[in-house]
Parts: C-alpha cells; sequence; structure tokens
C-alpha cells in the first residue's frame, strides 16, 4: 500500500462516523470529536460508495461529491480507504439498474464477466483510480461482504471471480500505488470461494465485531487465525466494534476491546489499519431502519432485541438533542491509543514472550482514564470527511456491518 505509506511497519487506526441526520449541535461536537484525534496522530479515512452511485447510468459518472471527500481528507492530511461496492451483503443493490433483473437467480439480467458490466465497471476505475493517486486513496475495495450474496442466489462464483480478477488487473494498469481488496465478513474464510477471492486480493479487508468476554484472548484469537491463513499479506480491518449496550458489557469493556485492538495493532507484522464502527451511538431511526428486515423475516423478538443492543452501543459518544456526550473511558481510550501508535517510541516498545492483552482490572472496574473528565476534551468526528458517503434515506445500517454484528452474536451464544 504504497499511497498509504512506505514503511509495511506503520500502524493506522480510524473511525467510521456514522450514518444519522444531524443538527448542527451534534456535527460541530464531532468536528470537535474528529479535531481531537486528528491532533492524537489519526490520518486514515473511509468512503463508502457504491457503483450505482458513482456511475448511474450508461456513460453517466456523477464524481463530484467523491473527490470532494478525498480532497477533504488528503488536505487534512489524511489517506483514505475507498469502498466501491459492485455485492454488498444483502446482494446486489449497489449495482446500477440497467443491469438489474428481479426476475433473474442472480439479480443480474447479463454475467458479472460479460463485455458490458466489466466494461463498466472498469471504466468506472478509469475515472476513480486517478483521484486515488492523487488524493492518497490507497485501497479499493470492490465488495463488502459478498460472501452472503452467493448463499442467497444462484450465482455463479467463477463468474464472479473472474470479474473480479479482471478488475484487478485493470486497476493494477492503471497505478501500481491504489491496492485492490474485497471486503470479507470474518465467516467462513476457509470456504473455496473465499480462498479464491483472498488469493486475488493485494491486501485482505475483513469485518470484525468483538464477542462480550472477560478474557481479550477471545477478541485476538481470530484476528491471529485471519492471519495466519493470508500470510504474508496485509490485513486492514475495515469494520471492527464492540456495543457497550449488549448483554453483559460495559463502557469500560468496550474501552479495554480498544486497548486490546491496539496492543495487537502495534506488535503485529500484518495489521496495518483498524476501523472503528462508530463514533456516535447510533439514534433510534437508524436502530428501527436496521432491524426492519429481521423482523419482517420472522425472527424471534429476543434475537431482534439483542440485535438493537449490539448497534446501540457501537459509538464513543453519545448523541444529545444538541451534542453527543462523551462514553468514558472509551473516547479517552481511543485517543491515549491513537497516541501510542503514532508515537515512533511505542513502535518498537512491545516484547515478545508473554502475552500482553490482560485486564489490569476486572472489566467491570476499568478505572478512569487519565486524560480526567469528558469536560477536558471536546466532544464530537466528522461524517462530512469521513468515512462513509452513503447514506439511506432512514439512515440504515449497512448490511455489511448488520450480517458481521448478528455473527458475533451467534459467536456469543
Amino acid at each position: 500500500m504504497p499511497l498509504l505509506s512506505s514503511s509495511v511497519s506503520s500502524n493506522h487506526w480510524g473511525y467510521i462516523a456514522g450514518f444519522d441526520l444531524l443538527n448542527a449541535g451534534q456535527q460541530q461536537a464531532l468536528d470537535d470529536m474528529q479535531s481531537d484525534a486528528r491532533a492524537a496522530g489519526m490520518d486514515v479515512e473511509r468512503i463508502f460508495t457504491t457503483w450505482a452511485e458513482l456511475n448511474p447510468e450508461d456513460g453517466v459518472y456523477d464524481l463530484n461529491e467523491f473527490e470532494e471527500q478525498l480532497q477533504a481528507n488528503f488536505n487534512a492530511g489524511s489517506k483514505t480507504y475507498v469502498s466501491v461496492t459492485t455485492i454488498d451483503s444483502s446482494g446486489v443493490d449497489d449495482v446500477p439498474d440497467r443491469f438489474k433483473d428481479d426476475n433473474s437467480g442472480t439479480g443480474l439480467s447479463t454475467s458479472w464477466s460479460s463485455d458490458e458490466m466489466l466494461g463498466d465497471y472498469n471504466a468506472l476505475m478509469d475515472r476513480v483510480i486517478p483521484l486515488c493517486e492523487q488524493y492518497d486513496g490507497f485501497v479499493l475495495s470492490v465488495a463488502n461482504e459478498p460472501q452472503f450474496y452467493f448463499e442467497d442466489f444462484d450465482a455463479d462464483e467463477d463468474d464472479f471471480l473472474n470479474f473480479y480478477s479482471e478488475v484487478t488487473d485493470h486497476i493494477h494498469s492503471l497505478s501500481n500505488n491504489v491496492a485492490v481488496s474485497i471486503t470479507l465478513a470474518n465467516h467462513e474464510l476457509t470456504s473455496d470461494l473465499n480462498t479464491q477471492m483472498l488469493g486475488i486480493s493485494d491486501v485482505i479487508s475483513l469485518n470484525l465485531y468483538g464477542v462480550i468476554t472477560n478474557d481479550p484472548e477471545d477478541w485476538i484469537t481470530p484476528i491471529e487465525q485471519a492471519e495466519a491463513l493470508v500470510s504474508p499479506k496485509q490485513i486492514i480491518f475495515q469494520e471492527m466494534g464492540l456495543s457497550s449496550d449488549s448483554e453483559g458489557s460495559t463502557v469500560s469493556l468496550q474501552a479495554t476491546y480498544i486497548s486490546t485492538l491496539s496492543t495487537k495493532l502495534q506488535t503485529s507484522a500484518q495489521l496495518r489499519v483498524l476501523f472503528w464502527f462508530l463514533i456516535h451511538d447510533p439514534a433510534e431511526a437508524f436502530l428501527d431502519a436496521s432491524t426492519e428486515g429481521l423482523e419482517e423475516a420472522g425472527l424471534p423478538d429476543e434475537f431482534i432485541v439483542e440485535v438493537r443492543l449490539a448497534l446501540s452501543g457501537l459509538g464513543m459518544c453519545t448523541l444529545t438533542d444538541n451534542g453527543c456526550q462523551l462514553k468514558q473511558p472509551t473516547w479517552d481510550t481511543f485517543l491515549d491509543e491513537l497516541d501510542a501508535i503514532y508515537s515512533p517510541v511505542t513502535q518498537s516498545s512491545f516484547s515478545s514472550g508473554q502475552s500482553p492483552y490482560t485486564f489490569s482490572q476486572s472489566p467491570n472496574t476499568f478505572s478512569e482514564s487519565s486524560r480526567g473528565s469528558s469536560s477536558s476534551r471536546s466532544s464530537g468526528s466528522s461524517p462530512n470527511t469521513d468515512s462513509s458517503s452513503r447514506t439511506s434515506p432512514a439512515g440504515a445500517l449497512t448490511p455489511c456491518a448488520l450480517v458481521s454484528l448478528v455473527l458475533a452474536l451467534v459467536a456469543i451464544v
């Protein structure tokens, strides 16, 4: 990832801002949080958009907002993880309408590797990749959690693998600096399809959410399993999080999860970037939209409540009428770990041998950060320059995050 850093030992941690519509006071609070995070060293952002959004009609390209976001990140000194999705875990909603067919078993009117689909996506890349080069878009992800599409649709895996391979080759012909990836849920990574997608990818992009536990090794084990599977390729976790609202969880446990991930990031030879999901706890409308499909599917009310709790406490602050109340010690721990990650002194300060992943106290009695009370920090991280250019009218959670969270819940059970 040359546009990220010339050193493969460098570590980076960012966050995903969220999808709720905010008022001026809430937005200012998040902007203040973003300023604090950048002051502590944060230098990565994420843009999450779709093929359909950038190329809605044949020969029509809507790249203005995309370029503005890339440029804003670049001007702030940030590198950007770019996702221009073809598939999300819910299916092919991200494909332009001209290629959709609701009566087809694949959801498409043609094959992935047809001249029409492949040619149009590559034509979009002809416009996107130069912008990534110009504004330090260090990775281009082609899909989010596509493994679930192949479970739900009668699609030809080889056809999509050919599409992905051809797109990767085309991007390589445009740039030696932009890495190509597909984002997978940390779910059945050893399947034949997933293994082949991992093999095509320049770097590995995964989504993983923490289980509620008293043993931090439970958080580290799946990361180390992923490292062993894809070694020596570098890894980006483009979504990681743990809810403070889940049964058995606390804000202190959430903070411990953050510090544990930071230690792993700094001691791993393969992990390069982590993105925390989310900066603020989602609003009720967001939760309603995100769980609507579960209700329609007839899933038990108890499970839907668990999912809502797994979503509702993901943030590092909680929205108020005119701001965002910091969650402590979560927020100060995040800032402390940014200080550690971006400090050259701490890059080589960990020794091998005994596991560094231990609770200094019981999770329920995790001490307050030395940074002090929430009043010592400004209160708020900006959706304007971050994380996601994708929103939905209802502010719904992106399907990839919802599926990953459900998988985490299943792991708890």
